[in-house]
């Protein structure tokens, strides 16, 4: 009787999971048809998006008067949840432990015991402003990490110039010349340019570790957190460089040091939020971590890939800066969305004017010196270096070094809600259903939500192109 019920109650719950994949498309056509639905969307955090703030806020204030200073306050993300379901249940638990215990414990208590005032930037603020310990030190480290766990592999790929073999299909040797290639044409464009070469090898040497760190998180927990948005973070870090070669001054902001405003302009490009590094682009290494992910699944030929890849690198680049070009010759910069994704204070113009005066100040009250700022970045690389000794040392602690990044960091995007429905639909339907069948229904209810969101963007953004786009670019157009 007990097995009768027991796949009565399976059946049940695929039945109606079954139904939530069938649906899960029309939602996000729906809002966009009739506004009034509250199926949420807004720049920055795309559709299937809600904020508890805006659509609970009796509800977080309750909370904050209990806890004051408390992040209860995130945003709901329709595929994250999914994200968390999907995910080995160590890292997500880890997530959601970490949230809970820097957003609902150290906050209210650094709070009522006056460490901070009620309103301040916590994470980029002293006594412990683990915003640059987490975001750039545990990213650094597990960069450093990676590249520590394939030190054999990394020996025999840089002695392909003598010995070739293939990865994949692809030749290593061809790998490693265009690696050196590619280095060496991004020094030589910015010493062009006008930059210090010693800041552009510097750079480079700290932005590639960022970003094998970066890809490995996206790898491990399907989240392109970003280790700098602007980067506004990342560039106090060889500021200090750039004062003892007598580049600049050491007091942002200095108004006409055209070195200065390049170094910002150079930065800002290497930026993951708005410009060519965005997270979401073919250029980010982090990226690269889905495009490699999705080939290998569907087993695709790597080889064929990589050709592919190299190819639309190769033309697409030229192109779009042409086709930019011309465009905005035409219809004017400032009447583009351009325009504001290209010169806002995060981004690659917008640090080139500010001469290094937000990087400074960016919500760091009292604003953290630059050996502060190195300290904690080497102390969130040695965080993450321990979690990895003490997860091979015992078998017992769960704590995940990627989880335990995204979990601190990740306050709103991430937040608490969407790691516990997470975690507790994933035990739930593991329990009843096996864990072979519930990873199935997992990744179908993924896959319908992935399918909604996209044919969202695509139909809705066909619309607006034909309804709103043309009429403007006629009427802009000289």
């Amino acid at each position: 009787m007990v097995g009768c019920r027991g796949n009565t109650l399976s059946r049940y719950i695929t039945y109606v999971l079954r139904c939530s994949r069938a649906s899960a498309t029309s939602p996000y056509i729906l809002v966009q048809l009739f506004p009034a639905i509250p199926l949420g969307g807004f720049a920055g955090g795309g559709y299937g998006h809600w904020s508890l703030g805006t659509s609970f806020p009796g509800f977080i204030q309750a909370v904050q008067a209990i806890l004051p200073g408390a992040e209860v306050n995130c945003g709901f993300v329709a595929h994250l949840f999914c994200v968390y379901m999907i995910l080995p249940m160590d890292i997500t638990a880890t997530v959601l432990l970490m949230r809970l215990i820097f957003g609902f414990i150290y906050a209210p208590l650094a709070v009522r015991t006056g460490i901070y005032p009620p309103g301040v930037w916590m994470a980029g603020s002293r006594p412990f402003p683990w915003f640059v310990w987490m975001k750039i030190g545990d990213t650094l480290g597990i960069g450093l990490y990676a590249l520590y766990a394939a030190r054999d592999k990394i020996k025999m790929w840089l002695s392909s110039y003598k010995t070739d073999y293939t990865i994949e299909g692809i030749p290593a040797r061809l790998t490693l010349f265009l690696a050196i290639f590619g280095a060496l044409l991004f020094i030589a464009i910015w010493c062009v340019a006008g930059l210090n070469p010693v800041i552009v090898i510097a750079w480079l040497i700290l932005i590639t570790l960022l970003n094998i760190g970066g890809a490995k998180i996206c790898a491990i927990a399907a989240r392109c957190v970003g280790y700098d948005c602007g980067p506004i973070f990342t560039w106090p870090l060889l500021y200090p460089l750039g004062t003892s070669l007598g580049l600049w001054q050491g007091t942002p902001p200095e108004q006409g040091n055209s070195q200065l405003a390049l170094f910002g302009l150079f930065t800002g490009t290497m930026g993951t939020c708005i410009s060519a590094y965005n997270d979401n682009t073919l250029f980010a290494p982090t990226e690269v971590a889905f495009h490699y992910a999705v080939a290998k699944g569907s087993n695709a030929d790597m080889r064929k890939v990589f050709i592919y890849t190299i190819i639309l690198l190769i033309v697409l680049t030229p192109f779009a800066l042409a086709f930019d070009t011309w465009f905005n010759s035409h219809v004017g910069l400032v009447n583009t969305g351009e325009y504001g994704m290209g010169t806002g204070i995060f981004n690659p113009i917008g640090v080139a004017l500010n001469t290094g005066l937000l990087s400074a100040t960016a919500g760091k009250s009292p604003a953290i010196t630059y050996g502060e700022y190195w300290a904690w970045t080497i102390v969130g690389a040695v965080t993450i270096w321990i979690l990895h000794y003490l997860r091979a040392t015992f078998p017992w602690f769960f704590i995940h070094p990627v989880g335990f990044l995204v979990g601190i960091l990740d306050s709103y995007w991430t937040g608490w809600i969407n790691p516990l429905i997470g975690l507790v639909v994933r035990y739930s339907l593991t329990k009843v259903l096996g864990a072979k069948r519930a990873e199935e229904l997992i990744a179908a209810i993924f896959a319908g939500l992935a399918i909604g969101i996209g044919a969202l963007y695509l139909l809705v953004g066909a619309v607006i192109f034909s309804t709103i786009s043309i009429p403007n670019l006629r009427l802009l157009w000289k």
